[in-house]
């Protein structure tokens, strides 16, 4: 009984392997997808050598980047894991509703957190002014203020638009894995900063390694935070290369270092979690009690976890709002803001529903057809995401310029490059990873037994997948789709780099009024990337609630 009940599997999983023909052919199509523009890449980047300009821009832009990242990786993570502390442990005023808008700043695009940055700390800026009001000066030199346009100045705007992926991260981490322990640590009378610095900071690392790695691709794919903020960053040496130099071999050279430091950071995340691994129980367990403050120490809790929400949030919210307010008044909602929105929507729709295709098909691949190639595939498009938006632009550069000269041989008048089917190539490139997590994360919960069963009743591989299996996950690879139309909207680097002439998105729109000193006329697109940035954290503040 037991050799043939153990005989049913192999069996089921033979008969697996037949048909799904779909299925194995959008497998194979992402690694086309995904290693064609790598390979251009590396060949366009060895087309000639390294030239006297390039090698300049590399020795200044590498030696910026890494202080960038390392100070945004630090400070991210102080302030998201200092927050997501004080909230899992303790009680004090408004401590429920901080809770949710800790995610808040997760909203604002970086480059936007940088725009309006700069037109609040501008000498005409409403902080200077009310300063200058204050203290009765009339002169610049009369006083100090901090120049946002430095270095530090964009260390502390990323990192206070980017420490809810540490913040999210190690709350989870303190409220359920770390549960039991801190408890524990309670009962042997260890509390206050000794237990944060022997428990919690312990438990925090692999959290803080997790969130701190989105942070820092978040960081390495920026490009108009660091160019308005005078930051020479790898992303913003490529796209001065390429365009302000004419050496698409240059910035194909740069953009390979940049890959390697996507590559570097990556590594480094999987070899930390490797040895931070912290063993939980499969049981449920005890929900953390947090202690009730009082008094001054329950002002100070209070005033540590509003300070990221009112200076990375609040206020530049509420400075938006207020500009678009009385652009509005002032000349209406131009037609120009409505193109911009039609074209968003139209690219981001698209590569949503492309990304959710593909998405589905790769992921039941896995499930149905495992081989070294259907495994292999979610994780390999995973590497999208991780690559950089300039970076993703200079390798697929080549591979738009085979496709056209195809079309050209084979007589189509159609052209990849400079339309937005590149710029619609790119998102996809770029978000697959996504589509496929949230596919898979619907398969998981589904039981094997489905599968088993359904094979028994003699249901072939594409049968299976999109009669049985694809129903019950369209929810899950619903909200993978919301979560790539948001993304693709607020996409800038690939954006700028790919889109035609005289043709705008939301991103490009307010980036071309930032670029020309002339913030207050994007202030609508400015606004409306806000309110669309904050579907995804309306659903993650909802899911953390549930």
């Amino acid at each position: 009984m037991t050799g043939a009940s153990a005989a049913i599997p192999s069996a089921l999983g033979r008969r697996s392997s037949s048909g799904g023909v779909l299925l194995r052919a959008a497998s194979l199509a992402l690694y086309v997808l995904l290693l064609l523009p790598l390979a251009g890449l590396t060949v366009l980047a060895f087309a000639q050598p390294v030239e006297g300009h390039v090698l300049s821009a590399l020795r200044l832009a590498s030696g910026e980047t890494l202080t960038l990242l390392l100070g945004v990786g630090v400070l991210s993570a102080s302030v998201g894991v200092g927050a997501a502390w004080l909230i899992a442990m303790y009680r004090f005023p408004l401590r429920d509703i901080l809770a949710v808008l800790l995610v808040a700043p997760l909203a604002l695009p970086t480059y936007l957190a940088a725009y309006v940055a700069v037109e609040l700390t501008d000498y005409f800026g409403p902080l200077q002014s009310a300063l200058r009001l204050i203290g009765g000066y009339t002169l610049r030199r009369e006083y100090w203020f901090p120049d946002v346009r430095t270095l530090p100045g964009a260390i502390l705007v990323l990192s206070l638009v980017l420490y809810p992926y540490a913040y999210l991260a190690a709350r989870i981490m303190f409220e359920r894995q770390g549960s039991t322990l801190i408890q524990a640590a309670r009962l042997q009378g260890c509390t206050g900063l000794r237990l944060f610095l022997r428990i919690g900071l312990p438990l925090a690392r692999p959290a803080v390694i997790g969130g701190g790695v989105f942070a820092l691709l978040e960081t390495l794919n920026d490009i108009g935070a660091v160019e308005h903020l005078g930051v020479q960053s790898l992303s913003l040496a490529i796209k001065s290369v390429w365009l302000n130099r004419g050496n698409l071999p240059g910035a194909a050279q740069i953009s390979l270092l940049c890959l390697v430091m996507v590559v570097a950071i990556l590594m480094a995340e999987h070899a930390f979690r490797r040895h931070a691994a912290y063993a939980g129980s499969s049981r449920a367990t005890a929900p953390l009690t947090p202690i009730r403050l009082t008094g001054f120490r329950a002002a100070l809790a209070s005033l540590a976890c509003a300070a990221p929400v009112i200076i990375g949030f609040a206020l530049p919210a509420a400075f938006l709002a207020v500009e678009a307010y009385r652009m509005v008044l002032k000349s209406g909602i131009s037609p120009a803001i409505v193109h911009a929105l039609a074209n968003s929507v139209m690219l981001s729709a698209g590569a949503a529903a492309i990304v959710a295709a593909v998405g589905i098909s790769v992921a039941l691949a896995a499930r149905l057809l495992p081989d070294k190639v259907t495994t292999l595939a979610p994780r390999i498009g995973a590497i999208g995401y991780a690559v950089p938006g300039t970076v993703l632009v200079i390798a697929l550069l080549p591979v738009f310029a085979v496709v056209d000269n195809g079309l050209e041989v084979a007589g189509l008048s159609l052209a990849l490059s400079g339309g937005l089917a590149a710029v619609l190539t790119a998102y996809v490139v770029r978000f697959t990873g996504m589509g496929i997590a949230q596919a898979e994360a619907g398969l998981s919960r589904l039981s094997r037994n489905i599968d088993h069963a359904a094979r028994m009743l003699g249901a072939k591989a594409n049968r299976l997948a999109f009669t049985v299996l694809m129903p019950n996950i369209l929810p899950a690879v619903g909200l993978g789709a919301l979560l790539v139309f948001v993304d693709a909207m607020k996409e800038l680097p690939a954006t700028l780099l790919l889109r035609p002439l005289n043709t705008e998105t939301l991103a490009t729109s307010l980036y071309a009024h930032a670029s020309a000193g002339s913030f207050e006329d994007g202030a609508i697109e400015g606004l409306l990337l806000l309110l669309i940035g904050l579907i995804p954290v309306s659903i993650l503040a909802r899911a953390r609630s549930a």
